[in-house]
């Protein structure tokens, strides 16, 4: 079994390099279509390509990267649905159904907005969760649990460095393919807390 402290640096990588290569497919998609932001939606509701993108390919380099011999392309095809279809299901249909707040005679709606961040926060919960417990053979549920536990650690720590330091934000710099300095700061963050989390807990409950 990976070892926390190991598992605490592959993490740390794993979670940069998901950041990165999140950012390049992004920008590779505008670059390679002209308006990728037209992907996977209907003809209603805002883009949400990039959000989709960024987050499968994240957690799918988390789950590659905390896997243990002989799972590595499960855990990373498992995080990456984890991450991708919470996002693109719920607003590739919302996206084709719902009118919120279009035409002349509607009223201004919160309604995409929170559709949005709640598809984003259950993507990020279970690619967290993913991402810990796939790296085993069986699965194991303690190691997601961990994990999830790990990256609320690294939500809640991001909050303050975020508000003093601005060049750990995240915030979009255009800068090409060239990620922000602060998207893989906090990407780099995230995995290592949600790698230690999930072996530190897969260590002590399963047998």
């Amino acid at each position: 079994m990976i070892a926390a402290r190991r598992a605490f640096l592959l993490g740390l990588a794993g979670g940069a390099a998901g950041a990165a290569l999140g950012h390049v497919a992004v920008v590779a998609g505008f670059r390679l279509t002209g308006d990728a932001s037209i992907w996977f939606k209907g003809p209603h509701g805002p883009p949400f390509f990039s959000l989709v993108v960024n987050t499968s390919v994240f957690y799918a380099c988390l789950g590659g990267a905390l896997a243990e011999r002989g799972v590595h392309r499960r855990a990373a095809a498992l995080s990456f649905a984890a991450g991708f279809v919470p996002i693109w299901l719920p607003m590739a249909t919302a996206s084709r159904v719902f009118t919120w707040g279009e035409g002349p005679a509607a009223e201004p709606t919160w309604a995409w907005v929170y559709l949005i961040l709640a598809c984003y926060a259950l993507a990020c919960s279970l690619g967290t969760w993913t991402s810990g417990a796939s790296g085993f053979r069986p699965l194991r549920r303690s190691a997601g649990w961990g994990a999830a536990f790990g990256g609320l650690a690294a939500y809640v720590l991001g909050l303050p460095l975020a508000r003093f330091v601005p060049a750990l934000r995240g915030d979009y710099v255009n800068l090409g393919f060239l990620p922000s300095f602060g998207a893989v700061f906090n990407g780099a963050t995230a995995g290592a807390l949600v790698g230690a989390g999930s072996r530190f807990s897969a260590k002590r409950r399963d047998p």
